[in-house]
């Protein structure tokens, strides 16, 4: 099962054996401790798949909303405790980027990190491997910044890319491509791909090490060191 909360979209979704079994994907706002769980439970009654089947869980990290990753975070903790389930973390960029697997230039995933800032990374395709690579480290940085010294063909996703739209542009001219609207957002169906792999190959987080990707610290935090 795969969770994603990161943003102002909720979701949830089921994978069994490579395929899609459900998925619910709600944009209401930042009310995911209100809907996450009874997504969840609506998803397994309709699919007709007890929680007691589900062999792993897998959750959106982030970077993206400090309320938002919290809210994930702690439900998927709390259900892997009391279902003795496997968990792994996903970062939310990395999920973004692997939508554009088609796309042989530079990959860019923008997060809206308030501040006229974005959360971004930038990656490519090991096209012979099928390998997504991340070529830059997570960044929480201005879009003028980030984009002022590519000089190659790029696609954005994200809901940072649709607020900046106009500037990259301006900005970057033909060398700018973007997500078309259903991979603007985060999917949970990505998010339980990706995670299945992980489990796969053993690759599952001690849940009490489960923390989310923030980049840079939130306004609660930075309160207490003023």
């Amino acid at each position: 099962m795969g969770i994603e909360t990161a943003t102002s979209v909720g979701s949830v979704a089921i994978i069994s054996e490579g395929k899609l079994i459900g998925e619910f994907t709600v944009n209401l706002g930042l009310i995911h401790s209100e809907t996450l769980l009874p997504l969840i439970d609506q998803l397994l009654k309709m699919v007709r798949i007890k929680f007691s089947q589900v062999d792993g869980l897998a959750v959106s990290t982030g970077p993206g909303s400090f309320t938002g990753l919290r809210v994930g975070i702690s439900t998927v903790k709390g259900l892997a405790l009391a279902g003795r389930k496997p968990v792994v973390g996903i970062s939310t960029l990395d999920a973004l980027a692997y939508n554009f697997s088609w796309f042989e230039g530079l990959i860019c995933p923008m997060l809206d990190a308030k501040k006229k800032e974005v959360y971004t990374a930038g990656y490519r395709w090991n096209l012979s491997s099928f390998q997504l690579n991340r070529v830059t480290p997570y960044l929480a940085v201005s879009p003028e910044k980030f984009i002022e010294n590519i000089k190659e063909k790029v696609v954005f996703g994200g809901e940072g890319s649709q607020i900046y739209e106009c500037l990259i542009k301006e900005r970057l001219g033909k060398n700018a491509y973007f997500a078309s609207p259903p991979l603007k957002y985060p999917r949970a169906a990505t998010i339980a791909w990706l995670g299945c792999e992980e489990i796969k190959r053993g690759k599952v987080v001690d849940i009490h090490k489960l923390n989310p990707i923030y980049i840079r610290p939130s306004e609660a935090e930075l309160k207490k060191e003023t």
